[in-house]
């Protein structure tokens, strides 16, 4: 009985496969995927409703035309409370898909224990520096009314697919409102 034996330099391997694998994996990223809020680190930035003294660092105490509350010159702005400057949380939705037990996650190693609060994320590699950017991951973020499972990155991504068109990252839960 003779074998089927394969020489690995003659295979190939069409390029139609990579193309229906990525589309397959595009339909449950775009259909399945869940909308999550990349929370950046606070931004200081001078505040819109009063100018800005170079000199002192703080408030002039005068209102900037066009700003959202107007007051009297000498009173404490109302929006930075005299401080010149306000803090703006940055925020960003992508599409992620997310795998919370870890019987559904992508085999990238062999197995092992992990706590509940651990969870799985599939997304596409053009988001990636995004996600590594932010300081906070608030994961399905349509839910946030109901309840907010805020994550943070554990470790590395790490490519994922035929064509490394997209990543996969490990999140630890640091809390649920």
């Amino acid at each position: 009985m003779a074998g089927v034996f394969l020489d690995r330099g003659n295979f190939d391997i069409p390029s139609v496969i990579f193309d229906e694998a990525d589309w397959v994996i595009d339909s449950f990223l775009d259909s399945l995927g869940k909308n999550c809020l990349l929370v950046y680190p606070p931004k200081a930035s001078e505040c819109t409703n009063c100018l800005f003294d170079i000199r002192t660092k703080k408030s002039s105490g005068v209102y900037k035309a066009g700003g959202p509350q107007s007051f009297q010159v000498g009173e404490i702005c109302p929006t930075c409370g005299g401080e010149g400057r306000s803090l703006l949380a940055q925020e960003e939705s992508i599409v992620l898909r997310v795998y919370w037990s870890p019987k559904d996650w992508v085999r990238l190693a062999p197995p092992f224990n992990s706590p509940n609060a651990v969870a799985q994320c599939i997304g596409y590699m053009t988001d990636l520096p995004k996600l590594e950017r932010s300081q906070e991951i608030i994961l399905d973020s349509d839910q946030s009314p109901y309840h907010k499972w805020r994550v943070q990155r554990m470790g590395q991504a790490v490519p994922w697919g035929f064509t490394r068109r997209y990543f996969v990252q490990f999140m630890e839960r640091t809390s649920g409102v």
